[in-house]
């Protein structure tokens, strides 16, 4: 009998310290990540979650000329990630941010002087990631035509972006953003790696 009861009350105690030796499950919450395209140098800028002056962009100066003879003529110019990641993607809130857009000025001018951007630009924004060893599109953006003159050297281009819903919790190992200017313009289309380029995701953190 003794040992029956020993037996019990040893039961009851490890029923009893169950719940308090289990492992709490990791909750994800909602947050947004931020990244600016900043570089050093002649480098065409990284995606980084610090914002910084930097120096350095690129671009192609015949980008939407080429457009008609060529549909898709021009590389775009690719700006990968080099932290903030992994990264848990959430759709239910679009990508947003603005993509600083710059003219050519003639070889040895000064800024604001002889610039010789004109026509009527498109910017296209594609943004693609690697999950689950798949590289896969995220989302993509086409801009309004709006209006370069030799009058002004910089665009600042709203961007808002609708991820694949597909991808909601999916976590990305990569992210690489893709520029071009397409359209009936000239001489316009550089990427200026200062970090006024910036990108907010909606993310998946852990609490």
């Amino acid at each position: 009998m003794r040992k029956v009861l020993i037996g019990l009350v040893a039961l009851s105690l490890v029923v009893a310290t169950a719940p308090a030796n289990a492992k709490k499950k990791t909750k994800l919450v909602p947050a947004d990540v931020t990244y600016y395209n900043v570089g050093s140098g002649d480098a065409c800028g990284s995606l980084t979650l610090t914002q910084s002056e930097g120096d350095g962009g690129c671009g192609n100066p015949f980008y939407g000329i080429l457009e008609p003879a060529d549909p898709g003529g021009g590389v775009p110019m690719q700006h990968l990630a080099v932290d903030g990641l992994p990264l848990t993607l959430d759709t239910s809130k679009p990508i947003t941010g603005s993509v600083t857009v710059q003219s050519y000025l003639l070889a040895g001018a000064p800024m604001d002087v002889d610039v010789v951007g004109v026509g009527q630009a498109v910017l296209t924004v594609v943004l693609t990631g690697t999950t689950g060893g798949e590289e896969v599109t995220i989302g993509e953006f086409e801009s309004a035509p709006y209006l370069v003159t030799p009058a002004e050297i910089e665009y600042v281009v709203e961007v808002e972006i609708a991820p694949d819903e597909a991808l909601n919790g999916k976590v990305f190992d990569s992210l690489t953003m893709s520029l071009k200017n397409i359209g009936n313009s000239l001489f316009h289309g550089v990427y200026p790696a200062d970090g006024t380029t910036q990108l907010t995701f909606g993310a998946l953190v852990k609490k």
